[in-house]
């Protein structure tokens, strides 16, 4: 059964859509520029026996979100309350890009019991290119934001910026889509902030891995320019992983139809 509707938050209304009517709860997260609309062409034949609830992330499709920050703490809160409305005993986890990010950032540190987790082309272990975001802080990402924000010539030389075909591929393959009109490049510093709320640290998530004894499952894309099968093996070191590698595909999740 499809059903969609507002979860009502302290700091927001979040879109929630879900699928299915599966006896295990799997809850998603998309990807950066994307929303919750995605997982329909997922559902029929990636999440058969499921239930799927999936948001729409802060930024992004029809949620509303009023706090000036997104972190751990909030989506751990989001998850909480949808736990509640769909209580199931067995509990997955699906992310797409940046969403695999987040739920690889919020497992070490939750009590969040999850049987089987499932990572599209996941961010936040080695994506290729874009690691120069990480090296500042938040408070320099917050400073830059408003200075980006006080100033049109700025932010329209950011735009221009984006789409120089001198850039390197696995930048311009973001910059080029995300940096397109004053409203995307918002969207991408806004994100560029909150994910300083989101670090992924690997050691924890091997342990995590290690210890909670659940089922992770992740596709590559075969031609994918921000992450490669080795950058896979040695960020999860001796955990098990169940890889399947898409042949001729890159990093959209529109690959993932067979």
């Amino acid at each position: 059964m499809d059903h969609s509707y507002i979860l009502e938050m302290e700091n927001g209304r979040i879109m929630v859509r879900t699928r299915g009517s599966g006896p295990h709860l799997l809850l998603a997260l998309h990807g950066y520029g994307d929303q919750s609309l995605l997982f329909e062409r997922l559902v029929p034949e990636l999440c058969a026996g499921y239930l799927v609830v999936a948001i729409d992330l802060p930024q992004h499709g029809q949620t509303e979100w009023r706090k000036a920050c997104f972190d751990k703490k909030d989506l751990l809160e989001i998850v909480s309350l949808l736990q509640q409305k769909h209580p199931h005993q067995n509990i997955s986890l699906l992310g797409f890009s940046m969403g695999a990010r987040l739920w690889l950032s919020l497992l070490p540190d939750c009590s969040l019991s999850v049987t089987e987790l499932i990572l599209l082309a996941p961010d936040g272990i080695k994506t290729r290119g874009l690691r120069i975001v990480e090296t500042f802080p938040i408070s320099v990402r917050s400073w830059l934001l408003q200075r980006i924000r006080m100033n049109k010539l700025l932010a329209k030389g950011l735009i221009t910026l984006g789409k120089q075909s001198w850039l390197p591929d696995s930048i311009r393959h973001f910059t080029a889509r995300h940096f397109r009109n004053p409203q995307k490049l918002e969207r991408a510093l806004v994100w560029w902030e909150y994910l300083g709320g989101f670090p992924v640290q690997k050691q924890g998530v091997r342990q995590w891995a290690q210890q909670s004894g659940t089922r992770i499952k992740v596709w590559l894309g075969e031609q994918d320019p921000l992450l490669r099968e080795e950058d896979l093996q040695l960020f999860w070191g001796a955990a098990a992983l169940d890889i399947m590698v898409i042949p001729g595909a890159g990093h959209m999740v529109g690959f993932y139809k067979r």
